[in-house]
């Protein structure tokens, strides 16, 4: 016949205390993958906003290069197109390192710039991809300076910028596994895509109790219509090297089984003594000891104080303050 052992919560077999020891190893094992997983998200999540805010200050340089050329050209007098405009010009987008040329704007047409003249025949501008703060913008608009060439350009006050192409170069490296578009606040306008940026949503922001594998960033310039979101992928600790999650794994498998067997050790400890102790209270195990209570001015002899004492079965003396609360609990002081 199977052997039960009795406790305070039902009979358990014996295969129970090693069921409930797998149990812990395999709770102890999810909830380190958990832990490490806030841990990965938290990395990723620093690595994520440290890219957004480098992006978007660097935007904000570049748009502000190109407002201070508009300004600058729009204030210089003269008439416009003449050898001196054009030089002064030159000057201006020289001065930037963000501005690749600079240029006169009239009947929603480019009359002259300063990297390629005064045009035989002005060259027009499409309507606007979009209109912001008196500014007209235009991403990747063809055709302006040739077939072949591609250029982001600005507009205001007859003036017209075109960004360098290599403004954005220092930014334009993310990180494995990041994306990143840089647009107006409403998202109707892009400036710059970075990286995976395919599955990026502008205005798209993660919640403060997402632990999940795809991270979300946005944030935008209190100076500029200019609004960056970035998105990382892959920000599980499922995806680390093997040897990490194994290692975590098993860590947590051994610290929930030790946690587990500890218990599981103290409430068989418990047990056994709450075995012996009834024992030892059915079959007079206890012994009693006096102490004597003496009068402290002549020493005089006022009583005595009956003590209990209680040794187990295997030589081991526990103490009252053990044994008495125990006893009290299960009921065996009545």
């Amino acid at each position: 016949m199977r052997q039960t052992v009795r406790s305070r919560w039902g009979s358990l077999a014996p295969g129970a205390g090693i069921g409930r020891i797998l149990c812990a190893a395999a709770l102890g094992a999810a909830v380190t993958l958990v832990g490490a997983q806030v841990v990965v998200v938290q990395r990723d999540d620093r690595a994520l906003n440290a890219y957004a805010d480098l992006v978007l200050d660097h935007a904000e340089l570049v748009a502000s290069a190109s407002v201070k050329a508009l300004d600058r050209a729009a204030a210089l007098p003269g008439p416009a197109c003449t050898e001196e405009d054009l030089s002064d010009l030159r000057q201006l987008a020289i001065q930037s390192h963000y501005v690749r040329d600079v240029g006169r704007v009239a009947d929603g047409a480019v009359r002259c710039t300063a990297s390629w003249g005064v045009f035989a025949v002005p060259s027009p501008l499409p309507p606007p991809d979009r209109r912001v703060r008196g500014f007209a913008l235009w991403h990747a608009l063809p055709g302006v300076f040739g077939a072949d060439i591609a250029a982001d350009m600005a507009a205001r006050d007859g003036v017209v910028v075109t960004t360098s192409p290599i403004a954005f170069d220092r930014v334009s490296r993310a990180p494995a596994g990041m994306g990143v578009v840089v647009a107006t606040r409403d998202g109707k306008h892009l400036f710059q895509r970075f990286g995976d940026s395919q599955g990026v949503t502008v205005g798209e922001a993660a919640s403060a109790l997402d632990v999940g594998a795809t991270r979300l960033a946005w944030r935008c310039s209190t100076a500029f219509d200019i609004c960056v979101s970035a998105r990382k992928s892959g920000s599980s600790v499922l995806v680390e090297p093997w040897w990490f999650s194994l290692s975590l794994a098993v860590l947590g498998a051994l610290a929930g089984a030790g946690i587990a067997l500890a218990v599981h050790e103290y409430r068989e400890r418990r047990r056994s003594l709450l075995a012996q102790l009834r024992r030892a209270i059915d079959g007079q195990g206890l012994s009693m000891v006096y102490q004597p209570i003496r009068a402290l001015s002549d020493r005089q002899l006022l009583g005595v104080e009956a003590l209990a004492r209680w040794r187990t079965e295997d030589g081991r003396e526990i103490p009252p303050d053990r044994f008495v609360p125990l006893a009290e609990r299960d009921g065996l002081g009545t």
